[in-house]
């Protein structure tokens, strides 16, 4: 049944087709696909223009969030490769890579495409508890520490959009049992308690690269096992990724033509602020310019995986994801490399 949520959730939400209201009455699901109002959060302290926070067309918890996903170790890959549905895992697939506790930590590796059918993964890595976060409409990857503001949060996907990003909400009751909701790519609580005290959350370092990539650093790495239930051939966002059309207003919206709007990025924070790589434009920069540009000799262009990798000893924060959402996130705040047209 949740994969079939989550099938029709996507065609709603691509194709831009009506709403959940009647399926979320028929599930007892809070939110009407539409309305802030009828999901049940508390909209007190509102950080954000109230009109720019709309339903994404469908419920909350529509896309079921994981806790403490299953993962497989080499060996349990390979039998998983060889299994009746063919290959779980290839080399050339994308994966979120997270590394933590120096030489001596852990390394895991969660599956875009399975994070894809559900936003959202609350793990522990070395004893730390992260979420992985992935939004598709956005291509947006952030990894953050969940020990905020005193207390371990789990987070789940509200089924709300701002910017047409990723709205999660705090499942935790360290506020009074009262639910707060955070800003994906603003990672702050935009409502709820914990916006009232302006509480961010701490971005964590991650590469976006392929899997073959990653295991070249980490060979011992466990990767994200695929969910029980899920669809088979998981959730497509072919169409969307491969037109520069946007499904949600943006302000401000990215409107210069010289750049696509779906342009790939990859944002690194140091101590100037948040440094974007335009990622297509970084398959002809030399590797000691782009090296300069974070005073880092590890940095480099992955052509396999068309992005950006900075090494895992690199402890600064890390967005990826498209142009067009990062720049309606973060319009003043961030350097660009190379840089924007038009924006000197």
């Amino acid at each position: 049944m949740r994969a079939v949520w989550i099938i029709l959730a996507v065609a709603l939400v691509v194709s831009g087709l009506g709403t959940w209201r009647i399926i979320s009455d028929m599930q007892g699901q809070l939110g009407d696909g539409r309305h802030a109002e009828t999901y049940g959060f508390d909209l007190s302290n509102l950080a954000i223009p109230r009109e720019e926070l709309l339903g994404a067309g469908f419920p909350k918890d529509g896309v079921a969030a994981l806790n403490h996903p299953p993962m497989l170790n080499r060996e349990g890959l390979a039998k998983a490769n060889a299994g009746a549905y063919g290959k779980y895992v290839l080399p050339r697939d994308l994966v979120i890579g997270v590394h933590i506790g120096g030489s001596r930590g852990e390394s895991r590796a969660y599956p875009r495409e399975f994070l894809m059918q559900h936003e959202i993964a609350n793990d522990v890595v070395a004893g730390q508890a992260i979420a992985v976060t992935y939004n598709p409409l956005c291509d947006s990857v952030m990894v953050f520490d969940r020990n905020v503001d005193g207390a371990e949060r789990e987070f789940g996907v509200s089924g709300l959009v701002y910017n047409s990003n990723l709205v999660m909400y705090d499942k935790s009751t360290a506020s009074n049992g009262k639910e707060s909701l955070w800003s994906q790519l603003q990672y702050r609580a935009i409502a709820g308690p914990l916006a009232k005290t302006h509480t961010v959350l701490k971005v964590l370092p991650c590469q976006m690269v392929t899997w073959g990539r990653w295991l070249e650093e980490f060979p011992d790495s466990l990767v994200m096992a695929k969910i029980p239930g899920d669809a088979e051939s998981g959730v497509s966002y072919g169409s969307y990724f491969s037109s520069d059309e946007t499904k949600f207003p943006l302000s401000p919206a990215w409107s210069d033509p010289a750049l696509a709007k779906k342009t790939r990025v990859a944002a690194v924070l140091d101590g100037q602020g948040w440094k974007v790589f335009l990622l297509p434009e970084l398959k002809t920069m030399p590797t000691d310019q782009l090296a300069g540009a974070l005073a880092s000799s590890r940095i480099s262009y992955d052509p396999a995986s068309a992005t950006l990798w900075t090494g895992a000893d690199d402890d600064r924060p890390v967005i990826y994801g498209f142009l067009f959402a990062f720049y309606a996130q973060h319009p003043t705040d961030a350097k660009y490399v190379p840089e924007l047209p038009g924006k000197h």
